[in-house]
């Protein structure tokens, strides 16, 4: 069903509120039924060299997008970067970065983060996060993929550690 308005008779900024208001909200935190992974972009590791997803398959990947600019993905990295310590081979956490690379590596260095990290072309990155799902384009970002490559989950906004550990001990449960 279309919802119709007129704002003729009110301010501009209050039909703004109420366009916004009668909108479709878009999903926050999403569990999917499983979708391919659309075609990611050139993505590089810290030294330079063409790095892809493919490398992971069969393996749970946790895809965290950040940037260095981004306050809320660097209180979550640290936290991200403990968990990856727990996972050992069952599941990995990428991190992809919307930004320099001349200015990621540092910056990964200060905050001694281990898990992987790509970098990819800030408008290549947000493209490729719009057709994962991120209607809102803000960062974090994170997407879980599961032993195929397939999008089982994702979420707007930082993660809980203990939420991306049951998601990932569904996908991956550990054998020990």
């Amino acid at each position: 069903m279309r919802r119709h308005f007129s704002c003729y008779l009110i301010s501009p900024w209050k039909c703004i509120l109420l366009a916004l208001a009668l909108a479709p909200a878009p999903p926050v935190n999403a569990a999917l039924a499983p979708a391919l992974v659309p075609t990611a972009p050139a993505l590089i590791d810290l030294k330079g060299a063409a790095t892809d997803l493919s490398r992971y398959r069969g393996r749970v990947v946790l895809l965290n997008f950040w940037a260095t600019w981004c306050a809320p993905c660097r209180q979550e990295m640290p936290a991200l970067d403990r968990l990856y310590g727990q996972l050992h081979s069952r599941a990995v956490i990428v991190g992809v970065a919307a930004d320099d690379r001349a200015m990621v590596a540092p910056f990964v260095g200060r905050l001694g983060i281990h898990y992987p990290i790509a970098v990819g072309n800030p408008d290549q990155v947000f493209a490729w996060t719009a057709a994962l799902g991120n209607v809102t384009q803000g960062l974090p970002f994170s997407v879980l993929l599961d032993t195929q490559g397939q999008v089982r989950w994702i979420q707007s906004g930082t993660v809980t550690i203990a939420d991306v550990k049951r998601r990932i001990e569904q996908l991956a449960p550990d054998r020990h």
